[in-house]
């Protein structure tokens, strides 16, 4: 279903975009560019991705836009990897993830959804 998905996502931005208006909309931006620390550029981010209805994007973990069945397994990899202190093992799977545009993860698309990053990308779902 991830046709769909997709209608339903452009139709959700553009419903959010009507509700907020595009006036708030250019405001936050203006603060987004305008901000002074990372902790001020998050907050702002933060509000601008709920204002326009992106918090369920960052809640979800498969989405067309990315190989999510390869991220899941090279997770899976690394936690267990960690767990029995197989530091080459840890390495090895972290220097194929280094490569450009692993599983898809530097695609414009994916990008466009969000403003700030949600806390799950970086302590991962169950921490």
């Amino acid at each position: 279903m991830p046709q769909s998905r997709s209608l339903h996502a452009v139709l959700i931005t553009f419903l959010s975009l009507s509700a907020i208006g595009q006036r708030r909309k250019r405001k936050l931006v203006g603060k987004l560019k305008a901000s002074k620390t990372y902790a001020e550029w998050r907050n702002i981010a933060t509000e601008l991705d709920s204002a326009l209805g992106f918090q369920d994007w960052k809640e979800t973990d498969e989405d067309p836009k990315y190989d999510y069945p390869l991220i899941r397994k090279v997770r899976k990899s690394l936690i267990h990897l960690r767990s029995v202190g197989d530091v080459t093992g840890l390495m090895g799977v972290l220097e194929i993830c280094l490569r450009n545009n692993f599983a898809g993860v530097e695609g414009v698309r994916m990008y466009s959804e969000v403003s700030a990053p949600h806390d799950n990308c970086s302590r991962g779902r169950d921490a």
